[in-house]
């Protein structure tokens, strides 16, 4: 009888209980650890597109701010302060076309963390945003919302 016994086990084409939980134990464990890899992947680069496009923000304002001081006949602020989030601040650059009388006029406001020219939205994500006039010399300083990522530049304006 126990020789038929080992027989009949030799020929068996199932698997136990035991070994059923044991398999599913384990793909449980490699599951749950390559879907923990993927979130973490995941959080990862959702965080540095965020930091990515911040960055953007801040040095297309500055760009594009820098720019227009840059060629600028005469530049006007209405207010000479560092503006934090909840403030606003103005300025307005008239820059002349040749030896004709025409001026392009370009207006920019720092309202609810954006930058806004001429009203249309230039860059958001913005924590602060500073415009500051002495003499012929132009700062303008702007930082992103999480303060990571600052740029600074002083202009001086042509005569």
């Amino acid at each position: 009888m126990g020789k038929l016994m080992r027989i009949a086990r030799l020929d068996s084409k199932g698997l136990t209980l035991v070994e059923i939980l044991a398999v599913l134990a384990l793909l449980g464990i490699i599951i749950t650890l390559s879907m923990n890899i993927f979130v973490t992947g995941k959080n990862t680069v959702d965080r540095q597109n965020t930091e990515a496009d911040m960055q953007d923000s801040v040095t297309l304002a500055m760009k594009d701010i820098t720019k227009q001081i840059r060629s600028a006949e005469e530049v006007t602020l209405e207010e000479n302060d560092i503006v934090s989030e909840t403030g606003a601040c103005t300025y307005q650059f008239a820059n002349a076309q040749g030896t004709t009388l025409e001026t392009e006029s370009f207006n920019y406001r720092f309202s609810n963390q954006k930058i806004y020219k001429n009203d249309v939205m230039l860059a958001e994500n913005i924590g602060a945003a500073a415009f500051l006039k002495k003499d012929n010399i132009v700062l303008v300083k702007i930082e992103s919302l999480d303060k990571e990522i600052s740029l600074c530049t002083k202009i001086l304006i042509r005569e």
